[in-house]
């Protein structure tokens, strides 16, 4: 709270933004959709008559590989187009006219384009801790998970921002980070498999390092039937 006080405090576009969208109702709807679909998969999930334990981890595995979609494709329909829509308006150049500067534009039309997408996210959590509850997940697994997500969305969020700030088209932004999210998420796995069906196969070593840069192989590693294998190496 003291962080997100003084980050308003210098950044006063920043503060103005959020209060802006804090009060559209799309934000409260928008939270409750994302709450309401877990509820539901949870649900479903409930009817299986399999092993509490094993049911409860197919529940939070399903959940964050559906939360993690949402999460790297959250820049497409986010922030793709916060600035690029100032710029096919001709009204960026008239906000440097003012005293803001380049940090103060960014980061407010950042937060403004975001904020529904991190409330989102955030309003997953609580369903996704169900699994815990149940016994299926352990806290460490769920807290790599949720990190792993958060940084997922922050990547893809920020990938918006930059490509927006160099472009003028809503339509080539929103591709642009679609490929750009993934390709991130696929080439190092990809790599890393024709390495290993090639006669020249690297080490088992070499195929995670090339990897890690991977938002998908950074969640696959996360769940506790990887993670222990994946830094054995």
């Amino acid at each position: 709270m003291v962080l997100a006080a003084l980050l308003m405090a210098l950044l006063p576009i920043v503060d103005r933004e959020l209060r802006v969208v804090s009060r559209k109702t799309s934000l409260y709807w928008g939270r409750l959709l994302f709450a309401g679909v877990g509820i539901m998969t949870l649900c479903l999930y409930s009817l299986s008559k399999d092993v509490p334990s094993r049911m409860s981890q197919a529940m939070f595995e399903s959940l964050a590989m559906f939360t993690f979609v949402y999460c790297a494709l959250a820049g497409v329909w986010a922030t793709a187009d916060c600035l690029s829509e100032e710029r096919r308006g001709e009204t960026l150049g008239l906000l440097f006219l003012t005293n803001l500067r380049g940090i103060d534009v960014v980061l407010g039309k950042m937060m403004a384009t975001s904020l529904r997408s991190v409330y989102g996210v955030l309003a997953v959590f609580p369903v996704m801790a169900v699994p815990l509850i149940l016994g299926g997940v352990d806290f460490a697994e769920f807290c790599r998970v949720m990190f792993v997500l958060l940084v997922t969305l922050f990547v893809s969020l920020s990938l918006g921002v930059v490509v927006s700030s160099r472009s003028r088209s809503a339509v080539k932004s929103g591709a642009a980070v679609f490929f750009l999210m993934l390709g991130l998420c696929l080439f190092g796995p990809l790599l890393a498999l024709i390495l290993e069906l090639t006669p020249y196969r690297s080490t088992q070593g070499m195929v995670s390092w090339m990897s890690f840069h991977s938002p998908g192989f950074a969640l696959f590693s996360s769940f506790d039937s990887y993670y222990p294998v994946s830094y054995t190496h």
